[in-house]
C-alpha cells in the first residue's frame, strides 16, 4: 500500500472518530441517561430472571431481606447507558424494594435479549462496564 493511502485512511479515521460522540463510539459505554419506555420494556420482558438473580445478590452479600415482599416489588428503572457490540449492552440502573443493581442485558441483532450480569450497586454511582 502506498504512503498516501495509508495516510489518508488514518486521517479519515481520526476525522471519524474525533466528530463522534461517547454516546456513538463503538465498544465504548456511553454517558448515563434517564429511563425510558425503551429501556422499561427490555427490563420487564426480563423482570422474573432479574429478580432471581437480584435476589441471590442479596443472598450472597449477607443481607437480610424480606424474600416475599422483595419478589413482589416492582421494579423501577432509574437510569441507564448502552454499548454497540455485535448488538447492544444496556447497563440499566434498577431499584428493587430497598436495594440498587446495575443489570447488563444483551440484545443482539437479532433483538433476543439475554441478562448477562447483575451487581449490587448504589443509587448514587456512575454506571461503569462490569
Amino acid at each position: 500500500m502506498s504512503a498516501v493511502y495509508l495516510l489518508s485512511l488514518g486521517l479519515m479515521c481520526f476525522c471519524t472518530m474525533a466528530a463522534a460522540t461517547p454516546e456513538m463510539l463503538v465498544g465504548g459505554v456511553g454517558s448515563s441517561r434517564p429511563a425510558d419506555d425503551n429501556v422499561r420494556g427490555i427490563v420487564s420482558s426480563l423482570g422474573e430472571q432479574i429478580k432471581t438473580k437480584a435476589l441471590a445478590r442479596l443472598t450472597e452479600s449477607g443481607a437480610n431481606t424480606d424474600n416475599n415482599a422483595f419478589k413482589s416489588s416492582p421494579i423501577e428503572v432509574l437510569s441507564y447507558s448502552t454499548q454497540v457490540v455485535a448488538g447492544t449492552n444496556y447497563f440499566v440502573k434498577v431499584k428493587i424494594y430497598n436495594s440498587v443493581f446495575h443489570a447488563r442485558i444483551y440484545k443482539n441483532l437479532s433483538g433476543s435479549l439475554e441478562l448477562s450480569n447483575l451487581v449490587l450497586a448504589t443509587e448514587s454511582g456512575p454506571i461503569t462496564y462490569f
